[in-house]
């Protein structure tokens, strides 16, 4: 029995070596770095819009998304040219409609029926981006500026919020107040590219980064194409 337990146990050692010697072999092959990231959208959707019609028919909209956008960035580095990234980022997009059809009691409205009087919308929706790259760095590891290009996919989870504030008018004259909220998850996936370059002194590093995704979920408010800049900085 004792010879049995020695046996598996050198036999387990011998496997558990066999299964880490590449890691330990190549380990030298990988240097991870970490960080953080912040830019704005060139493409954003913030459109203000107004028109009045005989005097009471007030149509408002009005586009409020932050331009903005942040989140942290993970490196994984392969030899001295290849890297895997991944770096997640938040930004909020919203919308506001108004509109006054009536300032006035409506009279003749038919028996049981309902006219709508004025109504507020509001519309907002928070997303993290979530994408993956493969980049290819041009220059040696130790070199101070280092050129690079990546390409990958990225997936997206909207967060959609609606809220409508409506004011109803009886076929009675009264008024009344309506209210309604509704939210929503859904996930988007497409692709994304990016091209940069990283400025090294000792072991910060900053960089300067343009890139490109296209959302693979359409909906409002927001934009499907989105072209962004990035201030980032590692460790």
């Amino acid at each position: 029995m004792t010879w049995n337990v020695n046996c598996n146990g050198k036999g387990m050692i011998l496997l558990l070596s066999f299964l880490l010697l590449p890691v330990i072999t190549f380990a030298e092959d990988f240097h991870y770095s970490f960080g953080a990231r912040a830019g704005f959208l060139t493409n954003s959707r913030d459109n203000n819009s107004g028109s009045v019609q005989n005097g009471q028919n007030i149509t408002v909209t009005a586009g409020d998304g932050q331009r903005y956008i942040f989140g942290p960035t993970f490196e994984v580095g392969i030899r001295d040219h290849f890297a895997i990234e991944f770096s997640p980022t938040f930004r909020r997009e919203g919308a506001t409609f108004y509109s006054n059809a009536f300032s006035t009691v409506i009279p003749g409205l038919p028996v049981g029926g309902v006219a709508l009087l004025s109504q507020f919308n509001r519309f907002t929706t928070s997303t993290w981006d979530l994408p993956v790259l493969g980049k290819y760095y041009f220059g040696k590891r130790e070199a101070r500026i280092r050129p690079f290009l990546g390409v990958g996919v990225s997936a997206a989870r909207h967060n959609r919020s609606a809220e409508t504030y409506s004011q109803l008018q009886t076929d009675g004259g009264e008024r009344r107040a309506q209210a309604f909220r509704n939210q929503s998850v859904n996930w988007g996936i497409g692709p994304v590219a990016g091209a940069g370059v990283s400025i090294r002194s000792g072991r910060f590093s900053i960089v300067p980064e343009f890139r490109y995704l296209r959302d693979g979920k359409q909906g409002y408010p927001g934009v499907r194409d989105r072209a962004e800049i990035f201030l980032g900085f590692r460790f």
